[in-house]
C-alpha cells in the first residue's frame, strides 16, 4: 500500500521528515506540497505520478476542502484501477499510525487512522486533569 501526503505549503514534506527523523526511512510515503507557483492540475498530475503503479492508495491531506484535498477526492472518485482512500486532518499521530501500524485500507485500518489522529488533539490541561485523577483514584486504598 503506497501512502501519500498532501499538504499545502511545506507541510507534506515537514510532516514527512518528521516522520522520518522519529521511525525511520519510509519507502512506501511520498509527500508532494501543494506551492503557490502551482496550479490543482499540477498538483494533480504529481499525485498520478507518485500512484500510478499502485493497487492501494491512502492519500493523507491537511486540510478538508482544501486544494490538495479536492484534488485527490476527485481522481481518486475517477479512479477504476485502483483503491484510493483519501482521509483529510492529516497530523503527525495520523501518520505515525499509518507508518506503524496499517497495510490495507480495509474500513477498520481507515478508522483506527482516523481515531488516533483525533486522539492525539487534546489540551495539555486535559491531560494534567487526568493524570492527577488517575493519580487520585490509585491513592484511595489504605495502602500497605
Amino acid at each position: 500500500m503506497k501512502v501519500v501526503l498532501l499538504g499545502h505549503g511545506h507541510c507534506a514534506t515537514g510532516y514527512l521528515s518528521s516522520l522520518e527523523m522519529i521511525v525511520g526511512k519510509q519507502e512506501h510515503v511520498e509527500a508532494i506540497d501543494f506551492l503557490d507557483s502551482m496550479t490543482p492540475r499540477e498538483l494533480e498530475e504529481k499525485l498520478e505520478v507518485a500512484i500510478q503503479c499502485e493497487k492501494e492508495v491512502l492519500v493523507l491531506c491537511d486540510l478538508l476542502g482544501g486544494t490538495p484535498f479536492k484534488t485527490a477526492a476527485a481522481y481518486a472518485l475517477r479512479s477504476k484501477d485502483q483503491r484510493i482512500e483519501v482521509v483529510s486532518g492529516m497530523n503527525l499521530a495520523m501518520i505515525l499510525e499509518v507508518a506503524l501500524g496499517v497495510d490495507n485500507l480495509s474500513d477498520e485500518s481507515i478508522a483506527r487512522v482516523i481515531a488516533s489522529a483525533k486522539s492525539g488533539i487534546v489540551t495539555s490541561k486535559e491531560l494534567f486533569e487526568l493524570s492527577d485523577n488517575e493519580a487520585k483514584d490509585k491513592d484511595d486504598g489504605d495502602g500497605i
